[in-house]
């Protein structure tokens, strides 16, 4: 799973879409936020196993536990590999927080769904109140990938 060419301009529209969103279990919270985020990064939803499974905190939880993750922390990791230290954030990258939500990383902050008083959506948070980062990678250089200066400078060495 790579992140498709133009990721960039389709997570942007859907951070406008969803910015005034608020979290309803089962509907849009923060798996499903972070799920959408990669499904516009990469072409794939990742949380079609979720729909229809949960509706609150509890329901959640076992979903996470019937479909073989054990928690949001183990979905990250059957879904994205390992997890990296925070520093090394793309944007666009899945963060993991100690009190187990998940956002997405967007320059020095994360975007995770909550609210601040009666202010419902996307909140934006330092990024270094994560715990972990999961990466979605972008596709391996192929030559038809590579810039025109990597071209021309084999070619000149060839």
């Amino acid at each position: 799973m790579y992140r498709v060419r133009n990721w960039l301009p389709r997570l942007n529209a859907l951070i406008k879409e969803v910015k005034w969103r608020p979290h309803v279990w089962g509907e849009w919270d923060c798996a499903l936020w972070a799920g959408k985020a990669i499904e516009v990064q990469t072409g794939v939803d990742v949380t079609v196993p979720f729909h229809g499974r949960y509706n609150d905190e509890l329901s959640c939880m076992i979903a996470l536990r019937e479909l073989g993750h054990g928690s949001l922390l183990g979905l990250c990791r059957n879904i994205a590999g390992d997890p990296l230290p925070v520093h090394m954030a793309w944007r666009g990258d899945i963060l993991y927080r100690d009190d187990h939500t998940l956002g997405v990383a967007y320059g020095p902050h994360g975007l995770f769904v909550g609210h601040i008083g009666e202010q419902a959506g996307l909140i934006a948070e330092p990024i270094n109140l994560s715990k972990y980062v999961f990466r979605i990678p972008l596709p391996p250089a192929t030559p038809d990938r590579l810039p025109a200066s990597a071209i021309r400078a084999e070619e000149s060495n060839g």
